[in-house]
């Protein structure tokens, strides 16, 4: 399935603290001042000019727009304003053509525009109204790009080749297979392409973009190969792998050999995916293990390891801009209480420089709550690790802070040791934040990512209550006000625990949430990745119609006995409106207390600050009102 990675930020107003007892003793601060810890979505770095262009919302803005940052002289000024969201800038492998992907208010059917930083003009490269597009990249010279777009049939996501000098195109796949997006040689004569049956298993072909041939390389039931990179002459194709393994690792294929497949890099305990920056020509590994991902660099392939910088050892990595004229990347690195600081990188004597600190708040930096792993044994014995978000000084303060657990969305997901401003809000409010990465969660291994697999509303489920009980029993959490608050599939974790486990919670917060089953899988967008992952993931509406109706909270609402706060995206095409509205309509009928806010303007992303801010405030004041 194509994976859009939504960056769900919490850009947050912090209402006053009580100092006693569970009700709260976080930070006064305006929600303006806390946009001042600024979240970029996606930047480049402009070739030779040391200058960043940055994809974001800044303080006061509608929706996020294209910014300049000057780093000699630490300043942001305008750059680009399109009258609505601005989802991502990037750029091809020239680093000299620039675009933005622009949707119409959150439907996902973006459009593909180029921007000239010198004139600050876009124009329309690519787009058709109610299709999706987005570029893969181009060759090295730039001569010719390759996109990815579902125009010619809503159902198959195909791979074109658009010529620069004319802007004509035409399509190097063969029309029937659905691809999600690829991986292009250095000539552009070859593409390493994904079809994607499920989440855990995929089918990878390399297509000759000037014969129009494909020729399958990776075919194994229930595995995956995620494409890294070609080797220097394109003999063999690295990439991400289960095969025959239960996590994760870095392998090759020969071209001439499909289907053989040869471990590289590889760890029991870990996932492990792999990479090679072309224009850096360092090798990186990523390790993913307990909610951490560590970043190893190598001079060779896998040999001569990069020192990184004792300071960064323990963040991330999130983000990445390159100047190939200066052999220069900006890096964005950040951790579970820190918001972000760029870095540039120089990639031939590896020494690194700081750019600037995200956070421009008046928020010290101490003030945020920090991370640690936490793990428990659920209703059946199994271990579940999560992360536990929470000032220190709470352990020592003698006094008790209610609960919000918060179930991911996904479902194919996991939540990690970074920043999450949605948990720092609730932190700052004064709430200890559980995030348990229950079965089904990614980063543990194949094998736990599929457990809920045709048990959407069981055993997950019944995980989030089971993380509530042992959360509470730490003597600084407040054991009789613990809440549920999570978004899209985390959203109908939220709903089904409302309903199948009343009494778990003392209130729920459901934001794009799924309440029932059979409407949402009409929704979801009709290409075979969409159809056959969600099929695998919950059933099939026919021949498991007894399930989708067992586990729809739309069909068991009577069982609800706990205050709901739901939010609602207008233009979401994935958890739709219309299935919302008919689901609140069920509660208000059956007399069931719910608020339902609708937020204008925006998809399943949330893009614009104002809709967090509703969420967020509004989550923040419903809970408040419940604590005795």
């Amino acid at each position: 399935m194509i994976r859009l990675k939504y960056l769900l930020v919490g850009l947050l107003l912090v209402l006053t603290a009580c100092a006693t007892g569970s009700k709260t003793d976080g930070l006064t601060v305006s929600f303006e001042e806390f946009q001042k810890i600024l979240e970029p979505r996606s930047m480049v770095l402009l070739e030779g000019k040391d200058t960043l262009l940055v994809n974001i919302a800044m303080p006061g803005d509608k929706y996020p727009k294209v910014y300049r940052y000057r780093i000699t002289e630490k300043k942001f000024t305008e750059e680009y304003d399109h009258g609505q969201t601005i989802s991502q800038i990037t750029e091809d492998r020239t680093g000299k053509n620039i675009y933005l992907l622009i949707d119409d208010n959150g439907d996902e059917n973006y459009k593909i525009y180029t921007y000239d930083p010198n004139t600050k003009k876009t124009t329309l490269l690519f787009g058709k109204k109610g299709f999706k597009s987005y570029p893969i990249n181009s060759d090295e010279s730039g001569k010719s790009l390759f996109i990815v777009s579902n125009y010619e049939n809503k159902a198959v996501y195909s791979i074109y080749k658009m010529d620069m000098a004319t802007k004509k195109m035409e399509r190097v796949s063969d029309g029937k297979t659905n691809l999600a997006g690829g991986l292009v040689s250095l000539d552009g004569t070859k593409i390493a392409a994904a079809r994607y049956l499920s989440n855990n298993e995929n089918q990878v072909f390399v297509i000759d973009t000037d014969k129009k041939t494909t020729t399958p390389m990776f075919k194994k039931k229930n595995s995956v190969f995620h494409p890294s990179f070609f080797d220097s002459n394109s003999k063999s194709l690295y990439g991400t792998t289960d095969y025959k393994r239960d996590r994760t690792g870095c392998a090759s294929i020969p071209l001439n050999k499909p289907n053989h497949v040869y471990y590289k890099v590889e760890k029991k305990d870990r996932d492990i995916s792999c990479g090679y920056g072309e224009w850096s020509k360092l090798y990186f590994l990523h390790e993913i293990y307990k909610g951490r991902t560590e970043l190893k660099l190598f001079r060779k392939m896998w040999t001569q390891s990069v020192e990184i910088p004792q300071l960064l050892q323990n963040q991330s990595v999130s983000m990445v801009a390159f100047d190939r004229t200066n052999n220069q990347m900006i890096l964005k690195f950040t951790a579970a209480n820190n918001p972000g600081s760029l870095y540039k990188f120089d990639t031939k004597t590896l020494k690194t420089a700081h750019v600037m600190d995200l956070n421009k708040s008046k928020i010290p930096m101490a003030d945020l709550a920090v991370s640690e792993d936490f793990e428990y044994k659920s209703f059946d014995g199994m271990k579940i690790h999560g992360i536990l978000i929470a000032k220190p000084e709470w352990k020592t303060s003698g006094k008790k802070y209610p609960l919000v657990i918060w179930p991911h969305g996904g479902p194919d997901s996991f939540e990690r040791h970074s920043y999450r401003s949605w948990f720092q809000y609730l932190a700052l409010n004064g709430f200890v934040v559980y995030a348990p990465n229950y079965r089904g969660s990614a980063g543990y291994g194949k094998k736990f990512e599929t457990l809920n697999d045709k048990d959407w509303g069981g055993a997950h489920i019944k995980d989030l209550v089971s993380a509530r009980q042992a959360v509470e029993q730490l003597p600084w959490v407040d054991e009789k006000n613990a809440f549920i608050f999570g978004g899209s599939f985390g959203g109908y974790s939220t709903l089904a625990t409302a309903t199948f486990q009343p009494d778990a919670f003392k209130a729920a917060v459901g934001v794009v949430a799924i309440g029932n089953l059979f409407t949402f899988m009409k929704s979801i967008p009709p290409d075979e990745a969409w159809q056959t992952e969600f099929k695998r993931e919950m059933g099939d509406p026919v021949k498991d119609k007894k399930l989708y109706t067992d586990r729809s909270p739309f069909f068991h609402v009577d069982k609800i006995q706990i205050p709901l706060q739901i939010y609602q995206a207008e233009n979401d095409v994935r958890t739709v409106k219309a299935e919302m509205d008919t689901f609140v309509a069920e509660l208000r009928k059956k007399g069931k207390p719910v608020e339902y806010t609708v937020l204008k303007d925006v998809g399943h992303g949330l893009e614009r600050p104002e809709s967090r801010k509703q969420i967020m405030e509004g989550t923040v004041k419903f809970f408040k009102s419940m604590i005795r």
